[in-house]
């Protein structure tokens, strides 16, 4: 003879206890799965970092996008298309922000003037990179240096 009935209440906490468990394992079971699916494939990620260390190696030379695409046995578009899946900008974004990151880099940190690093940065109009300087940060070069100097 049982010692738990059918309609026991013990049954029932026993079974809903049962169900909770199974419930956490397969949602657990589920996340497991899911974390080894990488949102991105490694090949993706692969040409983006070699697209950035190329970027980083090749800086102060100006290079077409398709020069990197090249480089990385890739097509303009694909290139294009992995940047805008992983970072949500263009590859041409992707190189011009790096590139005003220097930028900031050697307004804070050396003496040089605007036009100077405009030119370090391989840019033939200083001009064309105080408004993409301004384009990207929303300032200009000398707004920018003269903000953070006044700061330190």
């Amino acid at each position: 003879v049982s010692v738990i009935s059918e309609n026991s209440p013990y049954k029932q906490i026993s079974l809903q206890s049962l169900f909770q468990l199974f419930f956490i394992a397969l949602h657990s079971l589920k996340n497991t799965f899911e974390d080894q699916k990488d949102p991105y494939n490694n090949r993706t990620l692969g040409y983006f970092y070699t697209f950035q260390k190329l970027i980083k190696k090749t800086l102060p030379e100006s290079k077409l996008i398709k020069e990197y695409a090249a480089e990385l046995r890739i097509t303009p578009v694909h290139l294009n298309r992995i940047c805008q899946t992983l970072v949500q900008k263009s590859a041409l974004q992707v190189v011009h922000e790096y590139c005003i990151t220097e930028a900031k880099k050697h307004l804070l940190y050396s003496s040089y003037s605007i036009s100077e690093i405009s030119y370090l940065l391989n840019f033939k109009d200083p001009a064309y990179f105080s408004r993409l300087f301004k384009k990207q940060t929303g300032i200009s070069p000398g707004q920018f240096r003269s903000n953070n100097i006044q700061k330190k």
